[in-house]
């Protein structure tokens, strides 16, 4: 019993240190999520007017209207019995799946058939790190780090900045987890020749690829990559490296599912023309790796330079200053670590490495946040601290405190740079100064603990003395990072987490196909599912930001980076509303006369019908809206885009009755006085429309064109036309007819081909891999 105590000691360690973060949840039901933040800054929970607490960070909004809601339907799609392809609820509708965000082929989902939904999203967010420091443990072990080492660096690594900052969202941080994962196999298989490794190996990365951030998850299938290459370099076998390299290959085959998809919508969206590279971390920043605070924090809103959660590199100061004993020996993993380390710095922090991946327009590198590399920094630091913990300990077992010595004089003369910045009021701005000073403290009294410990055991030989020095390690990074990291988590009620508004009962009404316009945006369209024409995304389709952004002015204008905006005011506004069919309009009273309100009171009053009034809301029927589809007997053919839009919006095109085509038509299109069109059904993947007409006609539906709609006509395929410069639209013969448009993507299909063949693939090993 006690040797198994013992030998389970530093995994039992891990999970106490996860249990005191987690405690919140567990003791007190409370959740990680920044309710309060909801509450008292979004439409229409803000109605509520509690105050439960700080509002704890600066990246809670992406939590609130998309994260969330995002998972809301990917879960409720789910257990409605369909696919979550698509989102009919965001810019018109939009692809889902692809979005990546949405992480729609997480593992991790299966927790929401089984735990209520807010505590499956609680207990999948707080997972983060601890997998994480399991993880990291492990694969240090398996180089042959002590349990003492690898345990300082599991707990570094699993609350390191990036996944702290990060772990809200249960994206970023789940992307990036599985790295010493995919080590550990690599490690293994080598070590063991045994193929479950390889199996490992492949299936650590779709589990990285389908956690919903594909930037992260790139960086951890490079530095994998990389590792792979080093251990053909000191192992000088071809055979071996070939294994892994086809254990990666197979690997991406799984993941496929949700690359594919998500390649198609990058290439249909904005961000694919969009070169531009953000979050590049200034040198100053590289204080608060000592102290994370140096600069303020969001939290308690002092923050003053910089963005805390963008920059984000701490792993605790122990362990950092650690990573630097780590060079006391020669070592084939510290010289690979401290190279990684020093080359991410490059790509993290501002020099010439950015302005060459601007002028390549490599994809993703070169139009995302630069600043967010720095995780692996973080890794492959928290890594050497495992060495230097090593080192340490045996020089001071051999009583070797020559490098110690010097080892500690670095540590004083690091914070006598930075009490010497605040002292004499370097670089620092006076009024700032007192920011910086009260958050050295801390910082400089953990530096003061460990000196304190480590001379303490320099002084005694006992083995009981030499325990003290390991332990005391672990508790004062414990203490550190759990201190670091709760302190940026908030933890409120459940019960605050999007409660149920008055307004549900107001917009209740509305038909799945009806469109509605108001002042929130995902946080409540996604929620209450009713269908937006604006969305904030990183990918939408490209052609629907450019009509909705060009009636501004009636002229082509690109769309914006990453959302979609209905123009409130402009002279194409109320045309714009009609045409996309937007029936309904959730007004709150103390917006009106506000520019970001539709401004309804410049319309005819006959336009715009109350339904529904509470004590702070309002819902109107727009009279004048369009029907969602409809048919048209006359065309305009343009296949330049600016002069389709300068067209569309000319004042006397009629939407209703004249469409703009790209393409040519192939039977002879006529005007029909009374066609009869309804939508008899309308789900994310399929819209079925009856339609009666007495000539072919052109019909029309106001949803956007997208690669993998089909369209059937009584079960007959045919092609859908781009109408409009965004929507879709097929030629409808004379006579009763049943319209389906189903969204059945080919990417999505060449991808799940792909992932059983990986399957198979990496069943194969067992059979492929022998020992020569």
């Amino acid at each position: 019993m006690a040797k198994s105590l013992v030998k389970y000691f530093p995994i039992l360690i891990i999970i106490f240190v996860w249990l005191i973060f987690s405690s919140q949840y567990f003791l007190k039901g409370a959740a990680p999520f920044p309710s309060t933040y909801l509450l008292n800054n979004f439409d229409p929970w803000n109605e509520y007017d509690i105050i439960v607490g700080p509002v704890k960070n600066g990246a809670t909004p992406d939590v609130i209207t998309q994260i969330y809601p995002w998972k809301w339907l990917v879960i409720d799609s789910f257990k409605s019995g369909n696919f979550p392809l698509w989102n009919p609820y965001a810019f018109s509708g939009t692809p889902l799946l692809a979005n990546y965000q949405s992480a729609v082929l997480s593992p991790l989902n299966l927790l929401y058939f089984t735990f209520p939904f807010n505590d499956a999203w609680s207990i999948s967010i707080l997972l983060q790190p601890l997998l994480a420091s399991l993880f990291m443990f492990l694969y240090l072990k398996s180089i042959k780090r002590s349990e003492f080492a690898s345990t300082v660096a599991a707990i570094a690594f699993g609350f390191c900045g990036f996944i702290a900052s990060w772990m809200m969202y249960g994206t970023l941080g789940f992307a990036i987890l599985y790295l010493p994962a995919s080590l550990f196999a690599i490690e293994k298989f080598y070590a063991t020749k045994k193929w479950q490794y390889l199996a490992l190996l492949s299936i650590s990365l779709p589990l990285s690829f389908f956690s919903g951030h594909f930037q992260t998850s790139l960086y951890f299938l490079i530095f994998v990559f990389l590792y792979s290459f080093f251990k053909f370099l000191t192992k000088k076998d071809k055979r071996l490296f070939g294994f892994t390299f086809f254990s990666m290959i197979l690997g991406l085959m799984m993941a496929s599912l949700q690359l594919l998809p998500s390649i198609e919508f990058y290439l249909n969206s904005p961000r694919q023309t969009i070169y531009s590279i953000s979050e590049i971390i200034p040198w100053a920043y590289i204080a608060t790796f000592f102290a994370p605070d140096f600069f303020g924090n969001p939290v308690t809103r002092n923050d003053w330079f910089g963005h805390y959660i963008e920059w984000n590199a701490y792993i605790g100061l122990i362990p950092l200053l650690l990573g630097f004993y780590a060079f006391r020996k020669k070592d084939t993993y510290v010289y690979f670590f401290g190279l990684m380390s020093l080359v991410v710095l490059f790509f993290a922090f501002k020099s010439p490495i950015q302005d060459l991946l601007l002028a390549l327009k490599v994809p993703v590198l070169s139009t995302s946040a630069a600043g967010r590399i720095i995780v692996l920094f973080s890794f492959s630091a928290a890594a050497l601290s495992s060495f230097g913990v090593d080192h340490l300990l045996e020089d001071i077992k051999q009583r070797k405190f020559k490098l110690i010595f010097l080892w500690v004089g670095l540590m004083l003369l690091i914070f006598g740079l930075l009490w010497s910045l605040i002292l004499f009021k370097i670089y620092l701005p006076p009024e700032n100064i007192h920011i910086a000073f009260s958050n050295l403290r801390l910082p400089t009294a953990i530096l003061g603990a460990f000196l304190l410990l480590l001379f303490f055991s320099m002084a005694f030989k006992s083995k009981k003395i030499a325990l003290l020095l390991p332990l005391g390690l672990i508790a004062l990074v414990s203490f550190d990072m759990l201190r670091f990291s709760l302190k940026w988590m908030p933890f409120e009620d459940k019960k605050l987490i999007f409660p149920s508004v008055t307004l549900s009962e107001g917009v209740k009404r509305v038909a799945p196909q009806d469109r509605i316009i108001a002042t929130f945006g995902n946080e409540g369209s996604g929620i209450l599912k009713i269908a937006s024409t604006e969305g904030y995304d990183p990918l939408y389709i490209e052609s629907y930001g450019e009509f909705v952004r060009s009636a501004e002015e009636g002229g082509y204008k690109a769309p914006e980076r990453s959302v979609v905006r209905f123009p409130r005011v402009s002279r194409n506004s109320e045309k714009l509303l009609n045409f996309l069919g937007v029936r309904y309009l959730v007004h709150k009273k103390a917006d009106s006369f506000t520019p970001w309100t539709y401004p309804y009171w410049d319309y005819p009053q006959k336009d715009f019908k109350l339904i529904y009034e509470d004590e702070k809301y309002q819902v109107f029927d727009n009279l004048a809206a369009l029907p969602r589809t409809f048919a048209v007997g006359r065309y305009k053919v343009i296949s330049d885009k600016e002069k389709a839009i300068e067209e569309i919006y000319k004042e006397e095109t009629d939407l209703s009755e004249e469409v703009i085509l790209s393409g040519e038509p192939i039977n002879t299109i006529e005007e029909d006085e009374n066609p009869q069109i309804s939508i008899v059904a309308y789900s994310p993947n399929l819209v079925r429309i009856q339609t009666q007409t007495n000539k072919d006609s052109i019909l029309v539906l106001t949803d956007p064109y997208y690669p993998g709609w089909k369209a059937f006509i009584d079960n007959k395929k045919t092609r859908i036309l781009v109408a409009d410069h965004a929507f879709r639209a097929i030629e409808l013969p004379k006579g009763e007819h049943i319209v389906n448009f189903i969204y059945s993507p080919e990417s999505v299909k060449v991808g799940f081909i792909l992932f059983i063949f990986g399957i198979f693939g990496v069943l194969g090993l067992r059979y492929l891999v022998r020992k020569p």
